[in-house]
């Protein structure tokens, strides 16, 4: 398998269209010409095999309002990779900063209505498989392609399943995917996995 972090804005629109979870960063696994002998089930069940534990859950408590009197907290979840043993985590930073994704989307007619909203992220926690939590921390932010990187605040006691970003390849236009995430807490935070393909690049 080779695979690629979902940055392009194409990439991002189509996955928010299949994904449960909405709009997530995640990883799409592509199929080398090897594994294209095998059926798309078995690839899929494979992935989720051998990549599953990779993909954890990001939950931030977000505390959002327009002045001190009006805040309010507002739970966020996105399922997001682990990239590296240590537990560094990429999120969408709108999940940890709405408030600026709202700003930066909110249009003419809603500007001056967004203008004064903020947010922060009060707490945030690495749920590991169904239930095991790290609280973390933000130590890289970019907002111009809305993702964050996050680690345990507390080293792993283990090193942590992670994608492998050195295997990165270059997609292509209808090229095959298979898109690996994870469900939320109602569906005890399995992972699913969709199908589809390169779109845009």
């Amino acid at each position: 398998m080779r695979y690629f972090p979902i940055q392009n804005a194409a990439l991002r629109q189509w996955f928010s269209r299949t994904a449960r979870l909405g709009a997530v960063l995640a990883l799409a696994a592509l199929a080398t010409a090897g594994a294209r002998a095998q059926s798309l089930e078995e690839a899929g069940r494979r992935l989720i095999e051998t990549h599953g534990n990779a993909i954890v859950t990001v939950r931030a408590v977000v505390v959002m309002g327009v002045d001190p009197s009006s805040d309010q907290d507002v739970v966020l979840e996105a399922a997001c990779p682990v990239v590296s043993p240590k537990g560094l985590t990429v999120v969408p930073l709108s999940v940890i900063d709405p408030a600026h994704q709202l700003k930066r989307f909110a249009g003419v007619q809603y500007a001056m209505m967004m203008q004064n909203v903020s947010s922060r992220p009060r707490e945030i926690k690495i749920i590991v498989g169904r239930n095991e939590e790290l609280d973390a921390e933000i130590v890289l932010r970019d907002a111009d392609l809305d993702v964050a990187v996050l680690r345990p605040k507390q080293a792993p006691d283990k090193p942590m399943a992670a994608i492998d970003l050195k295997q990165a390849a270059q997609p292509k236009v209808l090229e095959r995917i298979l898109t690996l995430s994870r469900l939320g807490k109602v569906a005890g935070r399995e992972n699913n996995i969709v199908s589809g393909e390169i779109q845009a690049v």
